[in-house]
C-alpha cells in the first residue's frame, strides 16, 4: 500500500517538529543548568554588581573603591550564611532521624545521600553529620 505524497510530507513534518521539540528541550535544560552553576560562583558576584553600579551611576574611583569593600564584605557574609544553611539542613536531617523507625531511617538516609550527591553537581557540599552538634539531638 502506497501512501499519498501529501500524507508522507505531513508525517515527515510531524517527525521533524517532534525531533526539534526534543532537541530544543534538551538544549534549554543544559543552558539553564550552565547559567545556574555560573550564578553559584560567588567570586563573580562582587565584580558583577560593581560593574552594574558603575555602568548605571558612573562612580568615581573613590566611590568604586568604597563600594568594592562593601560588596566584598557582603559577599563574604552571604557565603557564610549559605554555609550555615548547609549546617542547618544536616542538623534537621539528624533531628528527624531520631523520630523515625529503623526502616524509615534507612530510607531517609538513602534519600539524604541522594540529595548530597545532587548538590555535588553544583560543587555544594554539606558538612558531615558528625561535624554538626545540636543539643536537641541528644534528647
Amino acid at each position: 500500500m502506497s501512501l499519498p505524497p501529501k500524507l508522507k510530507i505531513g508525517i515527515g513534518l510531524v517527525v521533524v517538529f517532534i525531533a526539534g521539540g526534543i532537541c530544543g528541550s534538551w538544549a534549554h535544560a543544559r543552558i539553564t543548568e550552565h547559567i545556574f552553576r555560573k550564578s553559584l560562583d560567588c567570586s563573580t558576584w562582587s565584580p558583577a554588581i560593581l560593574e552594574g553600579l558603575d555602568h548605571d551611576l558612573h562612580l568615581s574611583p573613590d566611590q568604586k573603591q568604597k563600594a568594592k569593600v562593601m560588596l566584598d564584605q557582603t559577599v563574604d557574609e552571604a557565603r557564610h550564611t549559605f554555609g550555615q544553611l548547609g549546617v542547618e539542613l544536616v542538623r534537621l536531617h539528624t533531628r528527624i532521624q531520631t523520630i523515625l523507625t529503623p526502616e524509615q531511617r534507612a530510607k531517609n538516609a538513602e534519600s539524604f545521600a541522594r540529595f548530597r550527591r545532587a548538590l555535588e553537581r553544583y560543587k555544594i557540599s554539606l558538612p558531615a553529620e558528625t561535624n554538626v552538634t545540636d543539643s536537641s539531638v541528644s534528647q
